[in-house]
């Protein structure tokens, strides 16, 4: 079998866990729900670092059918300076990009909102590769 299709089939069987994972919690009990949330997350990040290397969109963890994000899930281990450019990002997106109001909702200056987003920008543009060799 070729390796595209062993990766196809990899992905369908990652899929098809996700699947079941969403009918178990659909399905479980208000004592087992914690539980079972925790194996539908599990699933969702095992197929977001093997198809989208690692980042799982906020349309995943969004309520179905609703257009906004609600919460933001910031993975263990999530670097502090990459939880505030998620929140960051998530804030603004949530507030169709108004800068004011964003900095509102994070009660903080707009200013300082305005400078950070840019900074982040600035980062991004030189690369993930510079940021891998300094933490080397």
């Amino acid at each position: 079998m070729p390796q595209s299709q062993m990766v196809e089939q990899h992905e369908l069987q990652m899929l098809a866990e996700i699947q079941e994972a969403k009918h178990q919690f659909q399905m479980a009990t208000p004592e087992q729900k914690a539980e079972a949330l925790h194996h539908l997350r599990e699933a969702i990040q095992r197929f977001s670092h093997f198809v989208l290397g690692g980042v799982v969109p906020d349309s995943v963890w969004a309520p179905a059918g609703s257009g906004a994000v609600d919460a933001v899930t910031i993975p263990l281990g999530t670097s502090l300076r990459e939880g505030m450019r998620l929140l960051m990002e998530a804030t603004l997106r949530h507030a169709d990009g108004n800068v004011s109001a964003a900095a509102r909702i994070l009660q903080i200056d707009r200013a300082t909102l305005w400078k950070r987003v840019r900074q982040h920008e600035a980062k991004d543009s030189k690369g993930v590769q510079e940021d891998l060799r300094r933490s080397m």
